[in-house]
């Protein structure tokens, strides 16, 4: 109905922003999990570090 009473192309710009609007969410929620796993790794890499420490002073005392 409200489609029938609209301006011409009235739908065509709503679908066009609604898209654009998508993709910038999109494109956030994608740079935010991308910021969060950048974290993760990093946690990850200074524990395999810590164990990699751990490792090289037991073969310091053992050798």
């Amino acid at each position: 109905m409200s489609a029938q009473t609209s301006e011409p192309g009235a739908d065509d710009e709503w679908g066009s922003s609604a898209i654009g609007d998508a993709f910038e969410t999109l494109d956030d929620e994608l740079a935010s999990a991308q910021r969060e796993a950048s974290g993760a790794r990093e946690i990850a890499l200074s524990r395999s570090r810590d164990l990699l420490e751990k490792v090289e002073r037991t073969l310091k005392k053992t050798a």
